[in-house]
């Protein structure tokens, strides 16, 4: 019943540093909030910026004899910009400057460099530019308020949708829904799913009760979904919402249907499209009937495979509908080693496929085989 094997909760899984993960809600709130009450947003035009080399090192320690580095000042801030590696490259790309080669330059030519980008850029356009920094952190509630890190150098176009406004969305969505949705375990018995680095939030949310019942334990779905934003424009806002059937310790989802998902580009409208469209999109998934659905899987095993359970018959039915031998056979032993059953209907094969899928070591193939497992589904409409 798969329409397409959910990849990326998996992913994050696989992908995010220990420093990046977040057991529950509130910790990760917290998280998103301290940086939140710590930005600071300044319009400048690129006329007004001015790159400076010079040294900065951790107060309380003794600088490194190479600390030398580029700061950006401006007379509308009281403090210099100490550029994050990724703001520095979003910086170049508004002043169109090769990063990687400016990062080779030393201190004193770079600002120089940088200097002769920016009035060339400033010439063709106004300029404007957006900085988003906050007080260089030192660690734990430690910041060095002489210098700002700069976060994000973005057009004044940018919309900017805050990464603890999505989380507090999430939370009302779980608060509103009885706390029936929460992060997933992971292997090892603790919960995961929540992230954050200092450029995006992933958070992954998991219905434990059953909402379809398909006429027995194996064949119920659960809801989920997962929301991901960059508040320094290193993502779009997103929504992806999903039925499932299970949920594995390094998340890999398995029994996937009805994906879909809900994109905002960081335009000049974004924030008002996220109050307006963002919390209602995900309500209306966890409020979602069950009835279409259900009745969508008693039409599927009511559609009998002709010739079924003859194997021969069956590697025939699915050649004509985009599957291999070995697919097939494969769906055969994983449906009766799994659902306790013969393949004779549509419901078990397309069972069997998701089941056979689940264990690809790739996760391409993984995704392939899901999508024309679902498209089997449309034969029992």
């Amino acid at each position: 019943m798969s329409d397409s094997y959910v990849v990326e909760p998996q992913r994050q899984y696989y992908a995010r540093p220990r420093d990046q993960r977040f057991e529950d809600m509130p910790s990760l709130r917290t998280a998103v909030e301290r940086r939140r009450n710590l930005s600071r947003v300044t319009d400048v035009t690129l006329a007004e910026l001015v790159p400076q080399a010079g040294t900065y090192f951790v107060p309380g320690t003794a600088p490194p004899p190479d600390q030398n580095t580029v700061f950006l000042t401006t007379p509308k801030a009281p403090f210099p910009f100490l550029s994050t590696h990724y703001a520095f490259s979003q910086f170049c790309s508004r002043i169109k400057a090769p990063a990687n080669y400016l990062r080779e330059l030393p201190p004193p030519l770079l600002a120089q460099v940088m200097q002769f980008s920016m009035q060339q850029q400033a010439k063709e356009e106004k300029g404007d530019t957006r900085l988003m920094a906050w007080p260089v952190p030192l660690g734990g509630d430690d910041v060095d308020d002489e210098v700002m890190e700069l976060r994000a150098a973005t057009s004044t176009t940018y919309g900017r949708i805050w990464d603890l406004d999505v989380v507090d969305m999430v939370q009302q969505i779980i608060d509103a829904t009885g706390k029936a949705f929460e992060n997933p375990l992971v292997w090892g018995g603790k919960r995961g799913g929540l992230y954050a680095s200092d450029r995006d939030v992933f958070l992954f949310l998991v219905d434990g009760g059953s909402i379809v019942d398909g006429g027995s334990e194996r064949d119920q779905l659960h809801r989920g979904f997962y929301v991901w934003n960059s508040e320094v424009g290193n993502a779009t806002f997103g929504i992806a919402t999903f039925l499932f059937r299970g949920v594995c310790g390094n998340h890999g989802i398995w029994g996937a249907e009805q994906l879909t998902e809900l994109r905002i580009r960081h335009s000049l409208n974004a924030p008002a499209r996220f109050l307006s469209e963002a919390a209602p999109a995900l309500k209306a998934h966890v409020e979602a009937p069950a009835a279409p659905l259900e009745a969508k899987i008693r039409q599927a095993k009511a559609f009998e495979i002709p010739g079924a359970p003859n194997k021969e018959k069956l590697i025939e039915f699915g050649r004509q509908h985009g599957l291999t031998p070995a697919e097939v056979k494969g769906a055969i032993a994983y449906a009766e080693r799994e659902e306790g059953a013969e393949v004779s209907n549509l419901w078990v094969l397309q069972q069997g496929l998701t089941a056979y899928a689940r264990d690809f070591a790739w996760v391409d193939s993984r995704v392939d085989l899901e999508r024309r497992a679902g498209k089997l589904m449309a034969l029992a409409a």
